[in-house]
């Protein structure tokens, strides 16, 4: 089922239908909650500087979880396995709309890299939702919290900024 703002706000904008990739790396602590990868996006793009899961455009006749974890190689040389769709998402912005579907992924392996982003790492759960993120990506962030019972208010401090 998709999400949607009110449907006159899309009347001519552009579809655009993306696949995501959640990412979840288990701890090495036991009974530590995973980690999810997330990266910041560049200043020179659309919804700049904010932070996001990794993905992107679907290729014609791509589903959308071959192409979260093609996205995701691309993006950050990290390979996983989908696990299920998490949700699907149909958000409009001024310019444009997004079809976006989110897969819940298992990390396999690869060190993550900065190949389309300026920063990449893993995020414990409990502290993902201080990390200010795409609007379309909020009810994913709420869905993870709700499945691990963790976590501060969201956007209530910045992140440190990446060291790797």
């Amino acid at each position: 089922m998709f999400q949607s703002t009110p449907p006159d706000l899309s009347a001519g904008l552009p579809l655009f239908r993306v696949g995501v990739a959640v990412v979840l790396r288990e701890s090495s602590q036991s009974g530590t909650p995973p980690f999810v990868l997330v990266g910041r996006r560049r200043s020179d793009v659309h919804l700049p500087d904010l932070w996001e899961f990794p993905g992107g455009k679907l290729e014609p006749g791509e589903s959308a979880e071959a192409g979260a974890l093609r996205e995701l190689q691309e993006e950050t040389e990290v390979e996983a396995v989908v696990r299920y769709r998490l949700r699907d998402e149909l958000y409009h912005y001024v310019d444009r709309s997004v079809q976006i579907t989110f897969v819940l992924c298992d990390y396999r392996a690869g060190v993550p890299a900065t190949a389309a982003t300026c920063a990449v790492r893993w995020v414990g759960l409990a502290s993902l939702q201080v990390y200010r993120f795409p609007d379309a990506s909020v009810p994913v962030i709420d869905q993870l919290q709700q499945l691990e019972g963790v976590g501060p208010k969201r956007g209530s401090m910045e992140p440190e900024e990446d060291r790797s």
